[in-house]
């Protein structure tokens, strides 16, 4: 699937998601690149890959690109808990978490999460709430800031993003 990335209307980059199902795992791969001015000049690369296997999440890893530097967060399952290890730009958290989860962040861009209350984001290593909201919206809370989800028919149409840097649509290339 193909996704533009916006500001103000103004397409500013692109995003591409993959699934790669396997016999014992799914792969989940964002990758999105951005190039815009704001005060300075902005470039980002990211890419996030997640594992699960049959429902449960496994790990992943999210690094990211910038111009202000290179950044890496890592989330893997470890007997009974994951081991958390999240950083980006003036960010850093260092954690566990107990017991397995179901759904992390990246699934948002590959499956209505019609029955998920919370998740896993990989980007901060954090637990998520998700909110169910008129029929195919759902806002989540990452870290303060509030995401929103439109789905139509199960896909992902649009989402609305939070950003301590410049909030930014993500929008579905059809």
């Amino acid at each position: 699937m193909k996704f533009s990335i916006s500001v103000a209307g103004i397409t500013i980059g692109e995003m591409k998601a993959v699934k790669t199902s396997g016999t014992d795992q799914d792969r989940y791969q964002l990758e999105s690149k951005v190039d815009f001015w704001f005060f300075g000049k902005i470039k980002a690369l990211v890419s996030t890959d997640a594992y699960y296997n049959e429902s449960q999440f496994l790990q992943s890893t999210m690094h990211t690109r910038t111009n202000k530097g290179e950044f890496l967060s890592t989330i893997k399952w470890d007997r009974d808990r994951y081991a958390i290890e999240a950083e980006s730009y003036k960010y850093e958290h260092k954690d566990e978490i107990i017991g397995p989860m179901d759904y992390s962040g990246i699934k948002l861009f590959f499956q209505e999460p019609r029955e998920v209350s919370n998740l896993l984001n990989e980007h901060y290593g954090k637990v998520a709430l998700v909110n169910k909201g008129m029929k195919g919206y759902y806002e989540v809370n990452v870290a303060g800031n509030i995401n929103k989800y439109y789905y139509e028919n199960g896909q992902l149409i649009k989402a609305v993003m939070e950003h301590p840097i410049k909030n930014y649509v993500v929008k579905r290339i059809l």
